[in-house]
Order: structure tokens, then sequence, then C-alpha cells
């Protein structure tokens, strides 16, 4: 997956019993078509690429400072910055990858999309697991590193090497851990799912977001 180098995405094949108490509009997400068209790289990226530069977007970082539970961050935008899933997947995606590469969005050409989405996002979706998954799923992966990195990052917090917490790149106080994820899932897609690397993207009633962990054992 995108680290501080690239991490890989994994999108599943769409679950056909993904209903739960929502009133999304099934046409708006990622169909079998879009997950095989994003991995086939013959769909065209730059224009949502574009788009996701003048959204704003809520990035949470906890880093634990610890080599087992490392670092987890989650990445949300609004439901109405995107009008689909795909949209919405591709415009977090490269926001990832700005954030990581700390790449400054006013300083970017647009004739530049073209070589980031063809070195960059184009791999990322060729390579990813691509599995659809439903919203219980969603929050078992995301659950399963995400409340012991939390946990860690509270027993560490006084060490001389601390945990710490950073919304939007500023220091917080811990008492914000919780304040992303927003809100539980609808439906998503796995972009991985090992047992030491977790990418996924999810879909809540008012939010597109990311959740991305990595260990460093």
């Amino acid at each position: 997956m995108l680290r501080k180098a690239v991490s890989l995405f994994l999108l599943p094949k769409i679950g056909k019993n993904i209903r739960e108490r929502t009133s999304v509009d099934d046409e708006t997400r990622l169909s079998e078509l879009s997950v095989a068209s994003l991995r086939a790289g013959t769909i065209a990226l730059e224009s949502m690429m574009l788009k996701s530069l003048s959204q704003a977007v809520t990035t949470l970082q906890i880093s634990t400072r610890d080599e087992m539970w490392c670092d987890a961050y989650v990445m949300e935008m609004p439901r109405t910055a995107a009008d689909s899933d795909l949209e919405a997947l591709v415009m977090l995606a490269t926001r990832q990858l700005y954030w990581l590469e700390e790449w400054e969005i006013t300083e970017t050409r647009v004739e530049e999309l073209a070589g980031f989405a063809d070195l960059w996002l184009t791999p990322l979706f060729r390579e990813g697991e691509l599995v659809a998954v439903s919203g219980a799923e969603v929050q078992a992966l995301i659950n399963g590193s995400l409340e012991a990195v939390r946990k860690c990052a509270l027993d560490r917090a006084n060490y001389a090497r601390a945990s710490e917490l950073h919304i939007d790149g500023r220091r917080v106080d811990f008492g914000r851990m919780e304040e992303l994820p927003s809100s539980p899932a609808l439906h998503g897609l796995f972009l991985e799912s090992k047992w030491n690397s977790v990418d996924v993207f999810y879909v809540t009633p008012e939010a597109y977001g990311l959740y991305c962990w990595g260990t460093g054992a």
C-alpha cells in the first residue's frame, strides 16, 4: 500500500447483498465493470485527480512510536464531494499520494496529472486486491488494528518517545482520537487486507473515507 513510498489498494468484487440501513443509490457504487476497468487502466483518472485537489480532506494520524503498531491514519471527505464511489476512491487515492509525498497542491500543474496517474495510481489499482465488502466487514478490518493502535498510543503518551495524534498536520489532544472514522461504514472496498498491512476504502452516510495501517515488525 501507499506508505512513504507506494501502498497497494485492494478493491473487491461488489457483493450483491450489501443493502444494510441505507438509501444509497446502488448506481453510485463501484461496479464489477468499474473495478475491472481500474485494474486494466482503461479509465481516465486525470479529471477525478484534478477535482480532488480543490476538495477539503480531513486527515487524522495516530503515531504510536511502537514498532509493532506504528502509525494508522484516516482520510475523509464529505459524500457531497464526489458523484460516485469510483470518483471518491480516485480522489482519496490522489490526496493520499500528495499527503504521503508531502507535495504542495498549489504547485501542481494540470499537465503533470497524467504522469502521476501512470506512475502511481494505475499501478496501485492494477496490483491491488480490489475486493468489495459489506459495512460489517469494513468495520471488522478497521477495528482489527485501529483499536490496538489507539490503546498503544494512550499507553505510550508519557514515554520519552511519546505517541502523538495529528489532525490535518497539527498535533492535538488524544481526546480527539476517535473523531475519525466519523460513523460506521455502509460498504467499502478492501485495498489491502494482510495481517501486517491494511488499506480500506469505505462509505458512510456522510463521508467517503480511507483507512490505512501497517506494522514495522
